[in-house]
C-alpha cells in the first residue's frame, strides 16, 4: 500500500470511530450487533486488521452513520442537494 493510500486509510478509521463515539456507540455494542468479537473492532482500530465491508454496512443501517460522513468527515445534511453542474457541485465543495 502507497504511503498516500495508507493515510487515507488511517483518515477513514479515525472517521468511522469518532462517528461511533458521537454517536455514543461503543466497540462493544457495535461487535454485538455485527455478531463478531470487541477484539476485531479494536484491531481494525489498532491499524492490525483492515475495515470490512460488512463493519460500515452495520454503521450506516444500524446506527444511520452516513458513507459521507466516513469518506468526507462531515455529517450528511437534511435536505437532499441534487448537482446537475459539476463545476457548481466542485465550487460549493471548496468553499
Amino acid at each position: 500500500m502507497s504511503r498516500r493510500k495508507y493515510e487515507i486509510s488511517i483518515k477513514i478509521i479515525d472517521r468511522v470511530f469518532k462517528s461511533m463515539y458521537d454517536k455514543g456507540l461503543s466497540q462493544s455494542e457495535v461487535a454485538k450487533k455485527m455478531g463478531v468479537p470487541s477484539s476485531e473492532l479494536t484491531d481494525i482500530k489498532k491499524r492490525r486488521q483492515r475495515m470490512t465491508y460488512q463493519f460500515i454496512e452495520c454503521l450506516r443501517l444500524h446506527y444511520g452513520i452516513s458513507i459521507d460522513e466516513i469518506i468526507d468527515g462531515c455529517k450528511k445534511s437534511d435536505e437532499e442537494i441534487n448537482f446537475t453542474d459539476l463545476k457548481e457541485f466542485i465550487d460549493r465543495k471548496c468553499r
